[in-house]
């Protein structure tokens, strides 16, 4: 789970900074309808992104509450390194 999360945390920052070369690079037309065209494009790209970095959120609180639930004494001993490491990557 918290491999597919950083998978997923990987890919939003590809595509932010992908956005954001576009952004800077954008040459705004001469026009008005091709500019305000070109702007609709660019707000539903961000709002795309904010939605995936809003799930993404999300997701990172379930995982952390997932990995912070208390486990059973035997249990304990066993996984709480690995717990430690997995609140550690995900709080990151």
């Amino acid at each position: 789970a918290v491999e597919n999360f950083t998978s997923n945390l990987q890919e939003i920052s590809s595509s932010l900074r992908e956005m954001t070369r576009r952004l800077q690079e954008t040459e705004f037309p001469n026009d008005v309808q091709s500019t305000l065209s070109l702007l609709e494009n660019q707000g539903g790209e961000y709002q795309n992104l904010k939605e995936d970095l809003r799930n993404a959120a999300k997701h990172g609180e379930t995982l952390l509450s997932c990995i912070r639930r208390p486990t059973t004494h035997s249990l304990h001993h066993v996984k709480c390194s690995d717990r430690f490491i997995n609140a550690a990557a995900v709080q990151r």
